[in-house]
């Protein structure tokens, strides 16, 4: 096997004592899927990945809280003397992705990639046959005054509508199927993809003779949900392990599935504390954290008899009904990048990052 090298690790170090927040800035800046956490003596403690940060925010976990609480100290690891063949077997039997080469003091030397020892072909992403259905019917007010002209579906992300765009990431994580909810200025958007053919993939466009809310549309396609099915908005651009979000909906026993993006606000000013009307102190400038809904969601065609017939309902009605027959909502946190053009700060921001 030719030589592959140890890629270098200085900086996903940390402390046991720094915290998720400290962690999710390694991971973003980074890019490298994960963070080694190490004692004072600079020696391998364990690891934490993205998905370690996943289960623990599930179990109720915030920003503040410190690694020690959740970072996995049994990782899978090499050492410097190892050969080639015993790490690349070790990466494919537990189908890790980055592994730590320590020396004999436990010290991490750096990280052997699991891509350096496949062989780069490129290969077909696996079709799935998941329907995806994107709910682009809203006026797009919030985006007023271009959507007196366009609909925010057709709001430019480089050379690209934003739909095209959204559908594009769907259909390079292997989803080829689509349903496109359409309303206000259908025909522009009907009319967008007609120009676009030949496609590499199918679009069904379901007509809103009136505006149906959030959710309401999926009412008038319920013949052709028959099995779990994604939904997303036509204003929301995210980085998601499809296959993954799906495994997680289904190894859960989840009717629903909520992408749920961990967000990070800042208060500008000191927080008067009250007991009643007596002051109790200021806490300066806090930071509260959230996960919040994006409108996506995996869901199983058992929840669309909740949704009346042609007539306005929201997501959050869906939920509500939902949880009321006892049925299972999950959600799925991300903290990777997302955009939201549904407002001009947000849309100019997204333009922003993507030309970074």
């Amino acid at each position: 096997m030719e030589q592959i090298k140890i890629h270098d690790c200085d900086k996903i170090r940390l402390p046991l004592h720094a915290t998720m927040k400290d962690a999710l800035n390694v991971l973003m800046q980074s890019g490298q899927l994960i963070v080694l956490v190490v004692d004072e003596d600079k020696k391998l403690m364990g690891i934490v990945t993205d998905s370690d940060i996943r289960r623990a925010i599930i179990k109720g976990k915030i920003l503040e809280d410190p690694l020690r609480d959740f970072y996995n100290p049994n990782p899978k690891l090499v050492h410097g003397n190892d050969t080639l063949e015993k790490v690349k077997e070790i990466l494919l039997t537990y189908k890790i992705s980055r592994i730590p080469v320590l020396d004999d003091d436990r010290k991490p030397l750096g990280l052997y990639y699991l891509e350096d020892f496949i062989i780069k072909e490129h290969k077909e992403v696996a079709r799935k046959d998941n329907r995806v259905i994107i709910m682009a019917g809203g006026k797009g007010t919030r985006l007023d005054p271009f959507t007196r002209i366009l609909p925010k579906p057709l709001v430019p992300i480089g050379n690209k509508a934003v739909i095209e765009v959204i559908v594009d990431k769907f259909f390079e994580s292997g989803f080829d199927n689509f349903i496109l909810s359409v309303n206000y200025r259908r025909e522009f958007i009907k009319t967008y993809f007609n120009e676009l053919q030949p496609l590499p993939y199918k679009i069904v466009f379901v007509d809103e003779e009136k505006p149906l809310g959030t959710i309401g549309s999926l009412s008038l396609m319920k013949n052709l949900l028959l099995k779990t099915f994604i939904v997303a908005n036509c204003d929301m651009i995210l980085d998601i392990d499809w296959e993954d979000f799906l495994l997680f909906h289904k190894n859960k026993g989840n009717h629903i599935t909520i992408v749920g993006a961990l967000k990070n606000f800042k208060i500008p000013y000191g927080v008067i504390t009250l007991d009643r009307e007596e002051y109790k102190g200021i806490v300066e400038k806090p930071e509260y954290n959230f996960i919040i809904n994006l409108g996506v969601y995996a869901m199983e065609p058992d929840v669309l008899p909740f949704i009346p017939m042609n007539e306005e309902f929201l997501a959050t009605d869906l939920l509500e009904k939902t949880r009321a027959k006892g049925l299972k909502i999950g959600v799925y946190p991300i903290y990777n990048k997302w955009f939201d053009i549904g407002e001009w700060e947000e849309y100019k921001n997204t333009l922003k990052q993507l030309e970074e």
